[in-house]
C-alpha cells in the first residue's frame, strides 16, 4: 500500500532505489525490523507487479525503474488522499532522490515545491537552473531563474542574484530585449557606482543584439555617468571632422606611451573605464558612429595618464586599426607592428610570471 501511494503522486516512473527509500522512510514506524522491511518491500515489488498495479521498466542507461500501470489505479488512490497526505508523499519522494545526481536536481525541485517545502525547493532549483545552462537548455534555466526571483524574498543566501542570473541567461537564449529590461532594473536598484556601469553596458549589449540602437545609446549614456562623462554630450567638431589629425595626436601620445607604463594594474575605475570606451568602439557602427573619434581620443588620453598594460594593449589595437584603414602601405605596416605590439602586451598580461 505504501509503494502504491508514493507511486500515486510521482509525476513519472521512479527508478528502484528511490522507490525502495522512500517506501523505507514511510515503514520506518512498523514493527519490522530493517532487513524484514527490505524484505518485505521486495515481496510488495513482485505481488504489485503480478497484480499487474505496477509496472517495470528501464532507463536510458538500463537502470530498473517503476510506476503504476494504469492511470484508473492513480485516479482511485488520490481520491483517498489529501492534498496534505499528498504533499508529504511528494517530499518523501524528495528525500529518496536526494542531492548526489546532477543530472536530478530539476526533479527534486518539483517534489520539493510539490512537498511546500520552499527553502529546500530553492536550493534544488539554483543548482537545476545552474545544471540546466551547462546542458545549454537556457529557456529551463531562465524559467528556474524567474521562479526564483519571484520568491526572491526567501532566498537566504547572499552569493545568489537571481535578477542578475535571468538577465544573463536570457540574453544567452536570445530574449535580448527581456536581458536588457532586466538589467535596467538591476541597474536602478544597485548603488555601487562601478557595478551599475558595467549592468548599464551589459544593458547597452543586449539592446543592440535586440536591434534597438536607441535603447543602447541610452544605456551607453548611463554607464558613462557614472564615469561622470557622457557618451552623446557635446560634439567634438574639431576632432571628428578630421580623422587625420586625430590619427596623428594618437600617434603622438603613442611615443610617451611605452615609458609611462605602470609594472602593475591601474586603479580598477580607469581599467572599467578602458573596458567601457573598448565596447563602445567596438559596436560603434550601431551606435553613434559619429562618436568613435572621440572615444578613440579618450583611449588613448587614459592610456597615457594610467600606463596600464591593459589600456594601453587596447589603445594600441585601436591605433593600428585607424591604420589599417588608411590604405597606405607605409601605415598598415606600422598598423601590423602596432598589432604585433597589442599581442605581446596582452600575451605579457596572460603570463603568470
Amino acid at each position: 500500500e505504501a509503494m502504491l501511494k508514493i507511486l500515486s503522486v510521482a509525476s513519472g516512473p521512479l527508478e528502484h532505489d528511490w522507490l525502495c527509500r522512500a517506501v523505507r522512510a514511510e515503514l520506518s514506524g512498523s514493527v519490522l525490523p530493517g532487513e524484514e522491511t527490505l524484505e518485505a518491500i521486495e515481496v510488495a515489488f513482485a505481488q504489485n507487479e503480478e497484480l499487474r498495479l505496477v509496472r517495470r521498466s528501464e532507463d536510458t542507461r538500463h537502470r530498473t525503474q517503476w510506476g503504476l500501470a494504469h492511470d484508473v489505479v492513480r485516479e482511485v488512490l488520490l481520491e483517498t488522499e489529501s492534498e496534505r497526505e499528498q504533499a508529504r508523499l511528494a517530499g518523501r519522494i524528495a528525500d529518496a532522490v536526494g542531492e548526489e545526481r546532477r543530472d536530478k536536481h530539476d526533479l527534486r525541485f518539483e517534489y520539493e515545491l510539490r512537498a511546500s517545502r520552499v527553502a529546500k525547493a530553492i536550493k534544488a532549483a539554483v543548482r537545476a537552473a545552474r545544471t540546466a545552462e551547462a546542458r545549454f537548455a537556457y529557456h529551463r534555466s531562465a524559467k528556474l531563474w524567474r521562479w526564483l526571483l519571484d520568491n526572491e524574498d526567501k532566498l537566504n543566501d547572499p552569493s545568489v542574484h537571481p535578477r542578475a542570473e535571468l538577465a544573463r541567461v536570457e540574453h544567452l537564449a536570445g530574449q535580448h530585449a527581456e536581458a536588457a529590461e532586466l538589467y535596467r532594473s538591476w541597474a536602478e536598484e544597485t548603488e555601487d557606482r562601478m557595478r551599475r556601469a558595467k549592468i548599464r553596458a551589459d544593458e547597452a549589449a543586449a539592446w543592440l543584439q535586440a536591434g534597438q540602437s536607441d535603447a543602447a545609446v541610452e544605456a551607453l549614456e548611463g554607464a558613462y555617468r557614472a564615469f561622470g562623462q557622457t557618451y552623446v554630450g557635446k560634439w567634438h567638431a574639431t576632432v571628428s571632422e578630421t580623422p587625420r589629425r586625430l590619427v596623428a595626436t594618437l600617434v603622438r601620445w603613442n611615443e610617451k606611451l611605452a615609458a609611462a607604463v605602470k609594472p602593475g594594474k591601474a586603479d580598477k575605475n580607469e581599467v572599467a573605464l578602458g573596458r567601457l570606451y573598448d565596447f563602445s568602439l567596438e559596436y560603434s557602427a550601431w551606435l553613434l558612429s559619429g562618436r568613435a573619434d572621440e572615444i578613440e581620443s579618450r583611449l588613448a588620453r587614459l592610456a597615457s595618464s594610467a600606463g596600464d598594460t591593459s589600456i594601453l594593449a587596447s589603445h594600441r589595437m585601436r591605433l593600428a586599426l585607424l591604420h589599417a584603414g588608411e590604405g597606405v602601405a607605409s601605415k598598415r605596416d606600422r598598423a601590423f607592428r602596432w598589432m604585433d605590439e597589442a599581442d605581446r602586451i596582452a600575451r605579457g598580461l596572460d603570463d603568470p610570471a
